[in-house]
Formats: C-alpha cells, structure tokens, sequence
C-alpha cells in the first residue's frame, strides 16, 4: 500500500471528509474549466445529428419566411433560448427541438441584429431619399 493509500485508509473519519470535500471542490472546479464552448458544441457529433434531423423535419425550408407564405430556404438552426455557459451542457436546451428554429438567412440577422441594423438611403433622381 503506498502511503497516500495508508494516509487514506488510516485517516480519522473527519480527516477523511475533509479530504472528500477537497476532491469535490477540485471536481468541480475541473468541471468548470471543462466546460464546452458555444464553438466547441456547434462541433459535437450530437449536434450535428441533432441539426440535420432537424433540417429535414422542417423540409430545410424558413419558418419564419413560411409563415409569411413565402417559400425561402434555410440557411441556419437557431436556438430560441440563446446557448450561454449556463446552459451549454444542457441538453434538453442544447438538443431540444422545441428550442430550434431553421431561418434563413435574413431572418436570422433579424433575430440577432435587429437593434443594430443601420438603415441605408439612396437619392433618387429627383432628389428624394429613399430607405432601402
């Protein structure tokens, strides 16, 4: 038995819990550290699948644009509750159907631009201005 083994095994019952809890600590400090980015999730095998399955649920057709009674494609699954640290490993938010939409791709600037976007103007010919 090595001696981390013997100072384990021979510690006090409360010796013992403090090193438990300083192992808990250190876990979940690992895990913290662990945690996946938005990048790193956009890549997992999970996603992946869970993305063209869903393309073709929708017929890889715009949501949005559809119930405009327009007939445009899509160009990206967006999640209606924005993935952040917090839900990232979240599963039934991540993976969850029920929080994707497949936008095109100016509804999904719409989405996520929509405070930012600056209007643009033209002149016309007879000298109105015209947002276009």
């Amino acid at each position: 038995m090595s001696e981390i083994d013997k100072d384990i095994c021979m510690s006090p019952p409360t010796k013992a819990l403090e090193r438990r809890k300083h192992v808990r600590g250190f876990l979940s400090e690992t895990r913290e550290k662990e945690q996946m980015t938005r990048k790193q999730f956009y890549k997992t095998k999970a996603w992946l699948q869970c993305r063209d399955g869903y393309i073709k649920s929708v017929r890889g057709l715009c949501e949005r644009c559809l119930k405009d009674g327009k007939v445009v494609t899509g160009y990206i699954v967006h999640h209606k509750v924005y993935l952040n640290e917090e839900n990232i490993n979240d599963p039934t938010v991540t993976l969850n159907w029920d929080n994707l939409e497949y936008l095109c791709f100016d509804c999904h600037n719409k989405e996520h631009f929509k405070e930012k976007i600056v209007p643009r103007y033209r002149v016309n010919d007879d000298g109105t201005v015209e947002i276009i």
